[in-house]
């Protein structure tokens, strides 16, 4: 969400009506689900922001593809000239940004399924220094990502597929691996110690 929104904003600015919808909210609400098919059968541009789950794309992720797709071959047979825009936004919690990559090669082939021409899949590592917080507020580790977003946001905004360059600079790490991992520990400690479980930490109950 927040990853998204502040690409949104980016694009606001050139102009771009923004509707955010929530797929989890109405994956199975079948009337809310076709009135977002009908919405995005028109949209000039689509921004799918999402987490990532073990290595691949959220289940209602995957859903909303599989009944988008059905959904674009019922329609395939009427007027189907209208082509979207298609970018796609994957954080990990992971400190590597690379485990998005083969939720980033589902998000193209959906892509090319549905005749939605592909502007480029951003993939960002240490999600949990981000974690749903407004990216505006967080300082010195995300000014380069900032940057780089509205720069996406420019090739966007002239229907141009982003540049590896910048797919590359958006990839790049918040801080140093070591900081990070440093910090997830920590806050795993402070969970521990919250539900009283803090002694457990290094059980091995199936050793």
């Amino acid at each position: 969400m927040s990853l998204g929104s502040f690409l949104t904003n980016s694009l606001h600015d050139y102009g771009f009506e923004i509707e955010i919808k929530f797929l989890y909210t109405s994956i199975d609400k079948t009337d809310q689900m076709e009135a977002l098919f009908s919405k995005l059968d028109h949209a000039d541009l689509v921004i799918l922001s999402s987490p990532l789950y073990v290595d691949c794309l959220p289940a209602v992720v995957i859903r909303f593809m599989e009944k988008y797709q059905e959904h674009r071959e019922i329609i395939s047979t009427q007027d189907n000239s209208y082509k979207s825009k298609f970018v796609s936004i994957l954080n990990c919690g992971f400190p590597e940004s690379e485990h998005n990559h083969i939720a980033l090669s589902i998000c193209k082939q959906f892509s090319s399924r549905i005749q939605w021409k592909w502007l480029g899949g951003l993939a960002i590592g240490m999600g949990g220094f981000i974690s749903g917080r407004n990216i505006n507020h967080l300082g010195a580790p995300v000014k380069k990502l900032t940057q780089s977003l509205k720069i996406a946001a420019e090739y966007i905004n002239k229907g141009e597929e982003i540049p590896e360059n910048i797919l590359r600079a958006v990839s790049l790490p918040l801080m140093p691996k070591k900081m990070y991992t440093s910090i997830g520990n920590l806050g795993w400690k402070k969970m521990a110690k919250n539900f009283k479980m803090k002694k457990h930490l290094k059980d091995r109950p199936y050793s």
